[in-house]
């Protein structure tokens, strides 16, 4: 899941785009801003819908020079490719062996090219009860800006509390925050774009919003964040 689920969140996100005089602003559940970001947030949001509309186009016009100069625009507003991807084994070696005393079960490992950029993602599952246990993802592809995260994730706060549903977004310094508080139909959930765009996604059965947040404190989110592209053989 990850970065290309958010990706793929973002490329469909269009359609709200399209139909935003429609939809009242982000109420209070979206992060709380200073002007000068909320106005970079704006600008954010722009650059994907222009991005997006030029995507659009090209597709209905069955242009595949348009269309992969249009995903290159999408990719761009959205911070993807702006630097190498992280190898999954540097992302593993970071992942603790236990969260909250659930001890890490076998992790597996993703790459995909699709979005014009490689991702990658790996992802681990932690307690063997189905009953109570943490799935984390981790997931790279060379970047992600986040004032598109945090773009995207508003407008899902937004949607959730249309539905009666609790979703918190903030930003922490250079990190995006999403907390969605579980109920009866849907468990708690955090996702995290860190201070060099590696995608975080933890989602737990049978632990509320706080217990997954005290779980997440074993995860070493500073070592993900110094993590850097492995050099290339020359």
């Amino acid at each position: 899941m990850g970065v290309v689920v958010l990706a793929g969140a973002l490329l469909g996100s269009w359609a709200w785009w399209q139909q935003r005089e429609a939809v009242p602003a982000p109420a209070a559940q979206g992060a709380d801003l200073l002007p000068e970001q909320r106005e970079q947030l704006q600008q954010a949001r722009e650059r994907i819908a222009q991005a997006l509309a030029q995507m659009e186009a090209a597709a209905q016009r069955q242009d595949p020079e348009a269309l992969a100069r249009a995903q290159s625009a999408v990719n761009a507003a959205m911070g993807i490719g702006t630097r190498a991807t992280l190898s999954p084994r540097q992302i593993e070696v970071v992942l603790p062996p236990a969260l909250g005393g659930l001890v890490r079960q076998q992790a597996d490992t993703f790459g995909d090219d699709t979005l014009g950029a490689l991702s990658v993602s790996v992802s681990v599952r932690y307690g063997s009860d189905e009953q109570r246990r943490i799935d984390v993802s981790v997931s790279d592809t060379g970047g992600l800006s986040a004032w598109a995260a945090l773009a995207d994730w508003e407008r899902a706060a937004q949607v959730a509390a249309q539905a009666g549903r609790r979703e918190a977004v903030r930003l922490e310094g250079a990190r995006v925050v999403r907390e969605v508080t579980e109920t009866a139909e849907t468990p708690a959930q955090v996702n995290l774009v860190l201070a060099n765009g590696i995608v975080v996604e933890a989602i737990a059965d049978g632990l509320t919003l706080a217990d997954l947040l005290a779980a997440l404190r074993d995860l070493d989110l500073p070592a993900l964040e110094a993590l850097v592209p492995a050099a290339s053989p020359s």
